[in-house]
């Protein structure tokens, strides 16, 4: 760890020591207050699963590892299961969490099917995708961070299989942030993700075209929702240039 990532850790424990929590996001940083509702997805999930002590934890799109490391932070006991399928990223994230002996980390992608499929490669990891982009929306995405960058072919698994194999009976907060993928990840959850072994979902939706044949929001939300979860609210809201919702998260239980 180098010192400047040192630096923004210690800040983030005083932080969410006086009972707020410092991000960085597209416009900046960002200090919440995490006890009050609708401010903070990761506070707010930390209140829902209060009642019972989270031992398991999914970072599905785990990127570099930063997401990993704050869930370790909130939840110190749990075991946490990060799956990243480009290797160059996936390099990177077994770096950031080789200290933290509760990360395992998976070098490969959760989907409807188990098998392989294309990654779409973007000039910023974080737009990496089993979807191409929308025409058009290289440029407006964060200023360009959707560009093409190439593509790889990675092992993808279903959610269900992964838990079966791995012994895996309940996941306290599974988060899932996979760029436009995010009903195929659903959909490879298969009986198994249903309330009664998935206590929280906290997901990625997108409002307008971002990516080609993407999750609508209306099938993501109607898919949980029969599944016996429950929207909780919206966060980290992302808006296109003309004001219009463009995607943000959202935690059901």
């Amino acid at each position: 760890m180098n010192p400047w990532q040192a630096t923004r850790r210690c800040v983030r424990w005083l932080a969410r020591r006086a009972g707020y929590r410092v991000r960085g996001t597209a416009d900046g940083v960002v200090v919440t207050p995490q006890q009050l509702w609708g401010q903070d997805a990761f506070a707010d999930a930390a209140r829902l699963l209060a009642d019972a002590p989270v031992r398991t934890v999914f970072d599905v799109g785990a990127n570099r590892g930063e997401t990993v490391l704050e869930l370790h932070a909130l939840f110190p006991d749990a075991t946490i299961h990060a799956f990243e399928p480009d290797p160059t990223t996936f390099d990177k994230l077994r770096q950031a969490t080789a200290a933290v002996g509760a990360v395992r980390c998976h070098g490969f992608g959760l989907g409807a099917e188990d098998g392989t499929a294309t990654l779409y490669l973007a000039a910023s990891s974080e737009g990496n995708s089993f979807l191409r982009l929308a025409e058009g929306r290289g440029a407006e995405c964060r200023g360009g961070w959707g560009a093409a960058a190439g593509a790889v072919t990675v092992p993808v698994r279903r959610l269900d299989t992964f838990c079966r194999e791995a012994g895996v009976g309940v996941i306290d907060l599974l988060k899932i942030d996979v760029q436009g993928f995010e009903g195929a990840v659903i959909a490879g959850g298969g009986e198994f993700l249903r309330r009664a072994n998935v206590r929280a979902v906290l997901v990625e939706a997108q409002f307008q075209p971002v990516y080609e044949v993407q999750a609508a929001f209306t099938d993501l939300f109607r898919s949980l929702d029969e599944r016996g979860f429950r929207l909780v609210d919206l966060y980290n809201k992302n808006r296109s240039a003309d004001g219009r919702l463009l995607w943000c998260d959202l935690l059901f239980s």
